[in-house]
């Protein structure tokens, strides 16, 4: 037996463009229920795939950007319990990354390569300075940091030392040019 809200959210539902949740909201239930309704009783299909959009956009937001149930009820508009037995059913939970190892992940990249200075990365990975600096020094990210300046000041030694005989063998120029090449690349290899 339909009870009057259910009836008139299939009124809604299959003769509208009204929202879905507009809809729950004027039956006075949340989305899932006027989706497990129209999923029951045969209400028009096309909308119905809707729900398994609105699961998969819902994965996505807590998988892959990290939202809080809270969050994806806020944007979506399904209610938190629908969401934590979809967390609970889809297991996101062990799909998604560990956001802290990612984050490692990425101040050690700005860090080491970029030469970032950490207050940048803190700011863009809005992660305090304390564990900014905790990782660079549980992980020694100051010697990859460090080679690497060295590495750039050998090649300008090496620069200058090439272009002074260079200019006082200038026979020997060619092979000098290629043994600094070949000095620069095994040092570059190294890292």
């Amino acid at each position: 037996m339909k009870t009057t809200e259910m009836q008139a959210a299939e009124r809604l539902f299959n003769t509208t463009d009204t929202p879905v949740s507009e809809i729950a909201r004027a039956a006075g239930v949340d989305v899932s229920t006027v989706y497990s309704w129209a999923k029951k009783h045969g209400w028009n299909t096309d909308r119905v795939k809707d729900l398994e959009k609105l699961r998969f956009d819902a994965a996505v937001l807590f998988i892959k950007h990290g939202y809080s149930v809270k969050a994806i009820h806020e944007q979506t508009g399904v209610s938190m319990p629908t969401i934590a037995k979809w967390r609970k059913e889809g297991r996101w939970i062990e799909l998604r990354p560990d956001m802290e190892v990612m984050n490692e992940y990425k101040a050690a990249t700005m860090y080491i390569r970029d030469q970032m200075p950490v207050a940048e990365i803190c700011s863009r990975l809005s992660v305090p300075e304390a564990t900014v600096n905790m990782w660079i020094y549980l992980n020694g990210w100051d010697t990859p940091r460090n080679l690497a300046q060295v590495q750039s000041a050998v090649a300008e030694i090496t620069d200058a030392f090439c272009t002074y005989f260079k200019s006082l063998l200038p026979g020997m120029a060619v092979s000098i040019e290629f043994a600094q090449q070949e000095f620069i690349k095994s040092i570059s290899a190294r890292k």
